[in-house]
């Protein structure tokens, strides 16, 4: 008798909890799309997209204030914001009393890349291209000289995942390597306040111009890079500051366990 009681109680509560749910799915058929908030997270201190530029999905889809909000396709939303260039994420999502929240996260370049097309295009701190951007240019490393890789080829590609043997890469394929350096000097205070650019050379080989002294840091390749950056910074620390910053034309980091310099 007692079970019977159970069971008539669990079957009450699941007819009401289906009629609840029946009648608030009505409800939301009813809704009238209301507006948009939009949340930028502009903590890495880039401004590629603002609100206006958000809302202008939502304009170019013709959803309109007191548009049926069920007739508002939230994952297509979702999908177009995210094929920004300029935006790593995006979250949309509706609420009971009409709102659509959009939260946007945005791509954070740490390098821009002139090549000798004369292309420009930044790289992500995660190895994405993004091209040049009319409206915003932010403060990064700048790599050029002998780069003949292109936008085109790489665009909507991380640059981690390519495979030399199946994406047929250029024998002097430059992207990966000088955004190994530009997210080395990305990650410290220091060396971003002592590189400004990066330099291929003619035979390939990475130089970094500092903002101060007038000399060339010749680092070549990526191998032991957290190595030749300590050699620089301890001959920064120790060494120049009694040379002089002016002294040597060259300071070639390529060599085990030595600093070889280049007077003037």
């Amino acid at each position: 008798m007692k079970i019977n009681k159970q069971i008539w109680i669990l079957s009450f509560l699941a007819m009401v909890l289906i009629l609840s749910m029946g009648f608030a799915g009505k409800k939301m058929q009813s809704v009238k799309f209301k507006g948009v908030t939009v949340n930028i997270d502009y903590s890495n201190n880039h401004f590629f997209v603002n609100e206006d530029d958000i809302k202008e999905y939502f304009e170019d889809m013709g959803y309109k204030k007191d548009t049926l909000l069920s007739a508002v396709n939230i994952a297509l939303l979702e999908r177009q914001i995210e094929n920004h260039p300029a935006i790593e994420s995006a979250e949309v999502y509706e609420t009971i009393g009409g709102t659509v929240h959009v939260k946007v996260k945005q791509r954070n370049p740490i390098v821009r890349i002139y090549n000798r097309k004369k292309d420009s295009f930044y790289i992500d701190e995660k190895g994405y291209l993004m091209p040049f951007s009319t409206k915003y240019s932010p403060r990064v490393l700048i790599a050029n000289g002998h780069i003949y890789d292109d936008f085109i080829s790489y665009v909507g590609k991380n640059i981690n995942d390519l495979d030399p043997e199946t994406d047929s890469l250029p024998r002097h394929f430059m992207l990966a390597k000088i955004l190994a350096v530009a997210r080395y000097i990305n990650q410290s205070e220091f060396w971003k306040a002592q590189i400004q650019q990066l330099y291929v050379n003619e035979q390939f080989e990475m130089e970094l111009i500092p903002r101060v002294g007038n000399h060339i840091i010749v680092i070549g390749d990526t191998t032991n890079l957290n190595e030749k950056f300590e050699k620089l910074r301890i001959f920064y620390q120790k060494g120049l500051p009694n040379a002089g910053w002016n002294k040597y034309s060259v300071i070639n980091l390529k060599y085990k366990n030595q600093v070889v310099c280049v007077k003037k």
